[in-house]
C-alpha cells in the first residue's frame, strides 16, 4: 500500500478507524460472521523509510504480513478442521486473531472421569469435566482449553478439563 508523502501515522489511523467500523457494520448485516487475521512473515530485501525521510537498506530481514479472512464462521470452522493452524506454522505463521459474533456451543458436562452426567461432591467440591464444540467460535484449542479463560460464581465447581467434542 502506498501511503501519502505527508502525516503517515494519521491515514493509518484512518484505516484502523475504518476497518473497525466496516466489521462492526458487517456484523450488524451478517449474523454469522467470522473474522481471522492469520500474521505470517516472508524474507525481504529493500528499503525502510522512516518518517523523518530518512531511508535504511535492509537485506536479509523478516517482515511481517497478514491474511485476512472474511466469511460466514461456520464455514471457517470447517476450513479451519480441515486445515488447522498447526499445519501453517510451516509458512511461518507466528499469530492468529479471530473473532465472531456470539455462539451457541453446544456443550456437556461430566464427571472428571467422563463416565457420568451425575456430578457427586466431592469433600464439598463437585468436579466436572466439560466437553464443548466450540468450532463456530474461531478460538484455537488452546485458547478453549485453558481453564484460567474461565469464571464461575459457585466456587465449589471445580473444573478439571475442558476438552472439544469430536465428530467421532
Amino acid at each position: 500500500m502506498d501511503l501519502p508523502a505527508k502525516n503517515a501515522q494519521k491515514f493509518l489511523t484512518n484505516c484502523e478507524i475504518r476497518i473497525k467500523d466496516e466489521v462492526i457494520n458487517a456484523q450488524k448485516r451478517v449474523p454469522d460472521l467470522g473474522v481471522e487475521i492469520l500474521k505470517f512473515s516472508s524474507d525481504f530485501d529493500g528499503k525502510y523509510f522512516y518518517p523523518n525521510g530518512a531511508v535504511e537498506i535492509l537485506k536479509d530481514v523478516k517482515r511481517p504480513y497478514y491474511i485476512w479472512i472474511f466469511g460466514n464462521k461456520n464455514y471457517l470452522s470447517k476450513l479451519n478442521a480441515a486445515v488447522p493452524f498447526s499445519q501453517l506454522v510451516k509458512y511461518d505463521l507466528s499469530g492468529i486473531v479471530a473473532f465472531a459474533n456470539q455462539s451457541n456451543v453446544p456443550f456437556d458436562i461430566f464427571n472428571n472421569s467422563l463416565t457420568s452426567k451425575i456430578i457427586v461432591p466431592a469433600h464439598g467440591d463437585y468436579h466436572i469435566t466439560i466437553q464443548a464444540d466450540f468450532r463456530t467460535t474461531l478460538q484455537p484449542d488452546g485458547v478453549i482449553q485453558d481453564k484460567g479463560n474461565y469464571t464461575f460464581n459457585n466456587s465449589a465447581i471445580v473444573v478439571d478439563g475442558i476438552y472439544p467434542i469430536s465428530d467421532a
